[in-house]
């Protein structure tokens, strides 16, 4: 039964009017609905499951570009880092969805610049989830990581992958 639940996608979908799920994280970092959404457990699975792996992956991709480009692998290096940004396409498509159909021109200038600078990006929401445990906070940060797995982490699997087995007589590094 879809009865009713139109009204409940265009909550999440930023197309009812006027509220978009940006304007909805920003009020989530109001000090009362802080303390109303903040939890121990939340911030310890945040933590764990959120953070330290995305800055991780971050951090070790950004490594890994840079220690093939010192090789003079420059091929690698370069794709290893263009992947990095590979997710800021996906995001761009997702502009509705996060600051709704008629921005203000602020909102569009740090969404656009959130596309662009997407590993940036992601990391400091992340951190801002470590604080922000609602809804909308969590909404975006499951688009975010979707983008990140599905053009980033999987194409670096399969880039990593090809250049291990490329180069057999070579071991692994640790970053890959």
């Amino acid at each position: 039964n879809r009865e009713g639940t139109e009204e409940n996608d265009s909550e999440w979908t930023g197309t009812d009017e006027g509220t978009t799920n940006l304007r909805r994280v920003i009020e989530e970092f109001k000090r009362p609905v802080l303390l109303k959404n903040f939890t121990l457990c939340g911030l310890v699975t945040i933590v764990i499951i959120g953070v330290a792996p995305s800055l991780n992956d971050v951090f070790s991709d950004f490594k890994l570009g840079v220690a093939y480009i010192i090789d003079g692998q420059y091929l690698w290096g370069v794709l290893t880092l263009l992947l990095t940004l590979a997710p800021g396409i996906h995001w761009s498509t997702y502009k509705s969805l996060v600051i709704g159909h008629s921005p203000s021109a602020c909102h569009l200038a740090l969404f656009r610049l959130s596309c662009i600078a997407f590993p940036v990006h992601l990391v400091i929401f992340k951190l801002g989830m470590i604080i922000n445990h609602g809804p909308a906070m969590k909404f975006l940060g499951i688009w975010l990581t979707g983008c990140e797995m599905g053009y980033e982490s999987i194409p670096q699997l399969c880039l990593q992958l090809f250049i291990i087995f490329k180069r057999p007589l070579h071991e692994a590094s640790t970053l890959q």
